[in-house]
């Protein structure tokens, strides 16, 4: 896997005489408006419409909340028929913006999914989503976990890249035949350990590779949730995968307690515990109002354990509650996350149509509702509680609330524009790029020199004259889709004065280290002071 490291050259500025100066001042202004997306459902798990504000009650941390926006969104209705009688339409309050999107993306978590549950399952998404795309109109997304998260597909709605770039992912042995493998070997190996002490050996080294795949898939996962976050629109989140374990190793704690009874094995159990790591990325999803639904793709098949647990001496219904044991641990962080963001789960469906439904559902019809939130913009998470004042109804939305700081938000957008185009660029940051210095085997540095014209940048009195105080946010991805995690640097200086009919730029070097191959960069310049923000984002080759 190709690493990237951002090397920050020189923590001061060099100011060249280019342009002219002046000066605009703006700010950042806390926003205490949460809005939610509610999906409602009957008894059939039909999309319930006609809903009005007065049918609904917020709470926020047990306390009851105004609704001070509320519109319903669902797709247009048939052209009417003349000879009907016409209905009274109801008033409509708030009503969305026109530049509203609807963006869908596939998160296929090859480290932990079988091939052939996996290429049924592209089959059915291809067939599918590229009737979906075009009515109405969709933007997908398509991301791939092995060994980090890879981009196959950014932000297209075009029918064909969409069945190509899904075709593309049929390659390659899905983890969960190596996960597979790893059981039943242990389960063979546990039959003729010598003793306690070899099999308790053999049970940590397995719970250990299970938590470091796990883990592996949880930053993927976060990765994502950072990116997508400065994305506008609906989105939502489809996971495709067997799941990954929230408690790995459980079940082979189990297999070990059941051959050695009595030896406070169980208790081990706790020393291989993702739970935190999944309580953050909830956390993190319903901050970046990320939708997650999930599609467990194993499933009606029968694991490993129910084929091995006759060399552990075990009959049939140990092997099917071992079983059961690794199915649970691996749908824990999906049913959370889908609970806990508003989003579906299919647990059993041996097909994705029916899911694929719902989440079409979902893009097209929810309630959107605003509240005023009585905590402000103070740090901690807040619970949001939905409820339908009429009976066989389900109500899905996010249940928690966080507010991410202005700069996690400019790390978000950074991580953003590394796969869309830049929205703005009021500040006029420019990139000058130098020729790459080969430093090692498959190592090169590459200077990069960031150029901001000072009449963009506000200053502030000091003692040594006026000073600019900005924030530099560097994200990159290499052509294998390995995105290291966003690097920031604060820069400040003095504001030079004017010099004959030329007025100052201001120019900062930073240098890549990279290996060879292509690498997407971005690269935010935030004022500090005067509060403007803008990215750029380009390709780079190093030879």
């Amino acid at each position: 896997m190709c690493m990237v490291f951002f090397l920050i050259a020189g923590a001061g500025v060099s100011i060249s005489q280019e342009t002219e100066p002046e000066g605009r001042f703006g700010g950042e202004v806390d926003v205490t408006v949460v809005t939610l997306e509610v999906r409602v459902r009957d008894a059939q798990d039909r999309p319930v419409t006609g809903l009005t504000a007065a049918d609904f009650q917020v709470l926020e941390n047990g306390e009851a909340v105004a609704i001070s926006n509320f519109y319903e969104v669902k797709p247009a209705a048939p052209e009417a028929d003349e000879t009907a009688p016409a209905e009274v339409a109801a008033p409509e309050v708030n009503e969305p913006g026109a530049g509203d999107i609807s963006r869908l993306v596939l998160f296929i978590d090859d480290e932990n999914i079988n091939p052939n549950r996996r290429n049924k399952a592209l089959d059915e998404l291809a067939e599918t989503l590229t009737s979906t795309i075009t009515s109405p109109p969709l933007r997908v997304t398509i991301l791939k976990s092995s060994r980090g998260l890879k981009w196959v597909l950014n932000d297209s709605d075009d029918p064909a890249e969409v069945r190509t770039a899904l075709k593309s992912l049929y390659s390659g042995t899905g983890g969960a035949v190596f996960a597979d493998a790893d059981f039943r070997t242990l389960v063979r190996d546990l039959a003729t350990a010598a003793g306690l002490t070899e099999a308790r050996g053999l049970v940590r080294q397995y719970a250990q590779q299970r938590m470091n795949v796990a883990r592996a898939t949880f930053v993927a996962l976060s990765a994502a949730m950072s990116t997508l976050s400065g994305e506008p629109g609906r989105l939502i989140l489809l996971y495709v995968g067997n799941g990954f374990p929230v408690e790995p190793g459980s079940e082979a704690f189990k297999m070990l307690d059941e051959r050695y009874p009595g030896n406070g094995v169980l208790t081990e159990i706790s020393e291989y515990q993702l739970r935190p790591v999944l309580n953050d990325l909830v956390e993190q999803a319903n901050a970046a109002d990320v939708t997650f639904s999930a599609y467990d793709a194993q499933g009606l098949d029968v694991s490993a354990s129910a084929s091995t647990d006759g060399a552990l001496g075990m009959g049939s219904v140990e092997g099917f509650e071992l079983d059961r044991i690794r199915r649970t641990s691996r749908q824990a962080p999906l049913a959370a996350l889908t609970d806990a963001t508003g989003g579906a789960f299919s647990r059993t469906d041996n097909s994705i149509g029916d899911l694929l439904e719902v989440v079409a559902d979902d893009l097209t019809t929810y309630y959107s509702i605003g509240f005023e939130s009585r905590i402000g913009s103070e740090a901690g998470t807040r619970e949001i509680k939905v409820s339908v004042d009429r009976p066989g109804l389900t109500v899905r939305h996010k249940s928690s609330f966080a507010p991410r700081s202005p700069a996690e938000q400019r790390a978000d957008a950074t991580l953003a524009v590394l796969f869309l185009e830049p929205q703005d660029n009021p500040l006029e940051l420019g990139v000058r790029i130098h020729p790459a210095e080969k430093k090692g085997r498959r190592r090169y540095l590459l200077p990069i020199d960031l150029l901001i014209p000072l009449k963009n940048l506000v200053s502030l009195p000091s003692p040594d004259g006026p000073e600019i105080k900005l924030e530099l946010l560097f994200a990159s991805c290499d052509e294998h889709g390995t995105t290291p995690p966003v690097q920031r640097v604060e820069v400040t200086g003095p504001r030079p004065q004017p010099q004959g009919d030329k007025l100052p730029l201001l120019t900062h070097r930073i240098t890549l280290q990279l290996e060879p191959g292509d690498h997407r960069i971005a690269v935010t310049a935030h004022d500090l002071i005067g509060g403007a923000t803008s990215s750029v984002s380009g390709t780079v080759s190093v030879p």
